[in-house]
């Protein structure tokens, strides 16, 4: 018994000092803040608090605190600009508004609030948008003028595309780009011959004009757009155990499906992807954890 006691209080004792080292080596939060949250500044005028969502969010793991460099520059700016009262392109009159009880409301729910300064609605919408995807536009766009897309968001992508357009060259280059690959496949999913040289704009006119003269296959071609880009999209390809297939890989397994009986608006990317593997067996890839 007394041995048992003994081994008993060592392997206290080791627990002990294992636990005190781990305290020790995690990120303290400022003095004052909760342990449930992460403090910090943003300038002389906003201190921020991100309430941390599990045991795993540490300082410094939000795309807010990546950020937070960003955005105090981005913020510093827009005071300037206010201050000086001289019109800017990159912050609106509607940006120095007073931030929405809405937008407040939806910043509670991100689990940041503020504990100094009051906020615009500009400010509150650049806070909002860090947690939001760029969208497919803001990404072409960004791709267009070459610039970064990796770790982008709604508010960095914004924010570059403002600067962007405030050059007229810009604009004009923007305009005047030439169709995309799914404007051109789309003109000939409607049975119309692509025009040489047709350009964005005209091309999405020529969309629209034949979309409403054919109200019935707009759907079907929104869900074939949809599958194609299933397939571009890693995480899905992940998902079905696939390698990144060819267009006309793509093309003849829908084929398949669609004189097999089914539809083109009922057709889904999982039945395309699993009838292709079928087909081609040396496409299926089981991905690693």
């Amino acid at each position: 018994m007394e041995a048992l006691a003994l081994i008993i209080g060592a392997v206290a004792i080791v627990v002990f000092i294992v636990r005190a080292i781990w305290k020790s080596r995690q990120p303290s939060n400022p003095a004052g803040a909760p342990e449930s949250s992460v403090v910090f500044k943003i300038g002389q005028d906003h201190v921020v608090r991100r309430a941390r969502r599990n045991s795993d969010d540490r300082p410094g793991n939000s795309v807010l605190e990546k950020h937070s460099r960003w955005i105090e520059d981005r913020w510093t700016r827009a005071l300037a600009a206010k201050e000086s009262g001289a019109e800017a392109v990159e912050f609106p009159a509607w940006y120095f508004d007073d931030a929405t009880d809405r937008q407040m409301d939806r910043l509670a729910r991100m689990g940041i609030g503020l504990k100094r300064g009051n906020l615009f609605k500009g400010q509150a919408s650049d806070l909002i948008g860090l947690e939001e995807a760029a969208s497919d536009e803001q990404f072409a766009m960004l791709k267009f003028f070459g610039m970064p897309t990796r770790d982008t968001n709604e508010t960095l992508a914004k924010a570059a595309i403002t600067r962007l357009m405030a050059d007229e060259q810009n604009r004009t280059r923007w305009e005047k780009r030439m169709a995309s690959k799914e404007q051109r496949d789309c003109i000939t999913f409607f049975g119309a011959d692509v025009p040489k040289g047709i350009t964005h704009i005209a091309a999405q006119a020529l969309i629209d004009e034949l979309s409403e003269a054919n109200p019935g296959r707009e759907g079907e071609w929104s869900n074939l757009a949809d599958i194609l880009d299933a397939f571009s999209d890693c995480d899905f390809r992940e998902m079905v155990e696939i390698t990144k297939p060819s267009r006309d890989v793509i093309q003849e397994a829908m084929d398949e499906l669609l004189a097999e009986g089914r539809t083109l608006r009922a057709l889904d990317a999982e039945a395309v992807a699993e009838r292709i593997i079928g087909k081609h067996p040396n496409l299926h890839r089981v991905y690693d954890d």
